[in-house]
């Protein structure tokens, strides 16, 4: 099932999934690789919105994150000072 809903961007969003992804020990690359392997069609995309602060995020590929960073929605959601 493909989920198709957007959730829209905040400024700490960005920053806390590159938190995330640097406290799971991935790299963009990696992170991107995983993304595929997990189904999600062109995540090099993701990246490059996260990286130009787009106003949007695909719940699926937010879904896909939270399994790959072995981490909760609240963390990826939470603000990290």
């Amino acid at each position: 099932v493909i989920i198709t809903q957007k959730i829209r961007h905040s400024k700490d969003l960005g920053k806390n999934l590159r938190s995330l992804r640097i406290e799971a020990g991935l790299t963009q690359e990696e992170t991107i690789i995983k993304m595929e392997l997990m189904g999600l069609k062109r995540p090099e995309k993701f990246t490059r919105r996260w990286r130009w602060g787009y106003k949007y995020f695909w719940i699926d590929e937010l879904k896909a994150l939270k399994e790959i960073f072995h981490t909760s929605y609240n963390n990826i959601f939470d603000i990290y000072e």
